[in-house]
């Protein structure tokens, strides 16, 4: 990323911006609020990502960084899909990217919650302990379930 910034956007001063261990479902993420503050700062031109689904997976969340970008002229490059904001047509290919991002998400988020509805209807637990009780994960099942205090 470092190498592409440098010899293909001819940008020799950066910085990396990193949300370890958090999700790109949203923006809620403290390393991307601090570049959107430093980027409504006026401190950087452009905005360079590996792959959009690491930047957000959310349309709306996506839609409103952007927005925000464009409007005080940065613009955003995405490494792996080779394309640039800066042009027509890399907006309409972040915008087509953008929607298969979200349903992506969107249908992994569906498929966790059949399973779990599924495992829930066969009596299989599906979390974790909640202040040392296990709780069931299902509404659907929460009249039927009784909490079961573990042993300390």
């Amino acid at each position: 990323m470092i190498n592409y910034a440098k010899y293909v956007l001819g940008i020799e001063e950066y910085e990396v911006f990193e949300d370890a261990g958090y999700s790109g479902k949203n923006t809620d993420r403290p390393a991307f609020q601090a570049m959107m503050e430093r980027i409504e700062s006026g401190e950087f031109l452009h905005v360079l990502v590996w792959k959009i689904d690491r930047i957000s997976r959310n349309l709306l969340d996506f839609a409103t960084m952007y927005a925000r970008c464009k409007k005080l002229g940065v613009t955003f490059v995405s490494k792996n899909e080779q394309f640039d904001t800066s042009t027509a047509m890399g907006e309409a290919m972040l915008k087509i990217i953008l929607v298969f991002a979200e349903l992506e998400r969107n249908m992994t988020s569906e498929r966790v919650m059949a399973t779990m509805i599924a495992r829930a209807t066969d009596k299989q637990w599906n979390g974790g302990r909640v202040n040392g009780w296990l709780l069931p994960f299902c509404l659907y099942l929460w009249e039927q379930a009784t909490p079961q205090r573990l042993p300390q």
